[in-house]
């Protein structure tokens, strides 16, 4: 059985996300889970803030907390270890060409496919569809890690500009599924069965068609024909195109 995904739309370590993060670690069944921190989607000027705030909030939850250097090697043991993985926020663009190189994506697949949960925001929420906008100029769609298929992640969702351009990407993409995340607030489960937590709403949006969850609210995937019931699991060789 694969891990939890918990997604949020960013803001994530902080007031409205407790009990998203309280959720995954219960599902561990352990009462001090190790949380390996992976901030790779930071600059050298934000990493040092990145890094404490998320040490801060899981050691403050019960959690042993260990981060991710430089070393790829350092790092696949680090996961090998855990029982959840986060993802922070950052450039989605660097999380994703970071995750490429030295093959730490396609391992940390795997150790998603192993049972281990794995906690993604804003950045770290997008790059685990099936597809992905690129935030920067030329802006294009790109290949995700597939761990949702036939979704892409919109976060930061309750903002004018990113709901916007969801809500383009729906019309000019209909094959695709937008799950636009607001910041705090979180979209978790596994296999296509989901559940809304948070201060904010999640919208799922394909072509025309749209639909608004709250906190508390059940969001089945599989139900909405999104994630089919027997949909292959992300491949450990992994596609996708250097940004």
């Amino acid at each position: 059985m694969t891990g939890l995904l918990a997604l949020l739309g960013g803001r994530e370590h902080g007031p409205g996300c407790e009990p998203i993060d309280r959720m995954v670690l219960e599902a561990t069944g352990r009462p001090d889970p190790l949380v390996a921190v992976v901030p790779l989607a930071s600059s050298l000027r934000t990493r040092a803030r990145t890094v404490g705030r998320a040490v801060g909030w899981w050691d403050a939850l019960g959690a042993t907390t260990a981060v991710a250097g430089p070393d790829p090697e350092a790092t696949r043991r680090l996961l090998d270890r855990a029982e959840i993985v986060v993802l922070p926020g950052g450039v989605p663009d660097r999380l994703h060409h970071r995750l490429l190189g030295g093959g730490l994506g396609a391992h940390l697949v795997a150790r998603w496919q192993a049972g281990v949960h794995l906690v993604g925001s804003s950045s770290g929420a997008m790059v685990v569809g099936s597809e992905r906008q690129t935030v920067r100029p030329p802006f294009a769609v790109r290949e995700g890690f597939g761990l949702l298929p036939n979704v892409a992640v919109a976060p930061h969702h309750e903002l004018t500009v990113p709901r916007s351009v969801a809500a383009w990407r729906a019309r000019t993409h209909p094959h695709t599924v937008i799950v636009g995340i607001d910041e705090a607030t979180g979209l978790v489960g596994r296999d296509g069965d989901f559940r809304v937590l948070g201060q904010g709403s999640v919208t799922v949006r394909r072509g025309a068609w749209v639909r608004v969850h709250h906190s508390g609210e059940r969001i089945d995937l599989r139900r909405l024909g999104i994630v089919p019931a027997d949909a292959p699991v992300a491949p450990t060789e992994l596609a996708g195109h250097r940004t």
